[in-house]
């Protein structure tokens, strides 16, 4: 993907997200509050609240069962098989992470692709969510952090980071100050010679 076309890309994807999460702003501060709670405790609902223009149909209690095992069991690894079409890299690398973050956790998420530039791209998205999500926003903060938000790999103001990488490279040594990542996604690793074995 060349410059030109990840800027494109980019400005697409945040004006959908723009355009997707309006707020209430007459809403009571009670009503907010109470909207977080209930968003902490029901994956369905955190969904569907902050992530409308993913959340077309109601979420399945397959996306609703992943999510509820990762976030009880820290240390768990799953194979993620699911049909095409079945929200995969968005459930993985999108609203598990910030399920997880909402709640309270320190999260460094760890996504590998099958290049890094792939991993990149599916980086992105989670960082277009943090960066133009109204919902999020304005529940729990803008998390830009100046000089921490660039092209694979990001630092939020609040108990988030994120790297990409590619297959083949090593993720030790990756720490941002003494925290280690603890959440790794191998996302899109399909090439044409995986694809022929």
């Amino acid at each position: 993907m060349t410059e030109r076309e990840a800027l494109k890309r980019w400005a697409e994807v945040t004006q959908n997200i723009q355009r997707a999460t309006s707020v209430n702003i007459n809403e009571t501060p009670a009503d907010k509050q109470q909207r977080i709670e209930r968003a902490k405790r029901n994956y369905q609902f955190f969904v569907e609240y902050y992530y409308p223009h993913y959340a077309t149909s109601e979420v399945p209690d397959f996306h609703i069962d992943l999510a509820k095992r990762v976030k009880a069991n820290k240390t768990c690894k799953y194979l993620v098989r699911w049909g095409r079409g079945l929200a995969k890299s968005v459930v993985c690398d999108i609203t598990i992470p910030m399920w997880l973050w909402v709640n309270g956790e320190t999260v460094y998420l760890v996504i590998v692709g099958n290049n890094e530039d792939k991993a990149t791209i599916l980086l992105n998205d989670i960082q277009a969510e943090f960066s133009t999500n109204q919902r999020i926003i304005a529940d729990f903060g803008l998390q830009v952090k100046q000089g921490s938000w660039a092209k694979g790999g990001f630092t939020c103001k609040e108990r988030f980071m994120a790297k990409a990488i590619g297959m083949g490279q090593d993720a030790r040594g990756l720490r941002e100050g003494a925290q280690r990542p603890n959440l790794i996604i191998a996302d899109d690793l399909e090439d044409k010679d995986t694809l022929r074995n």
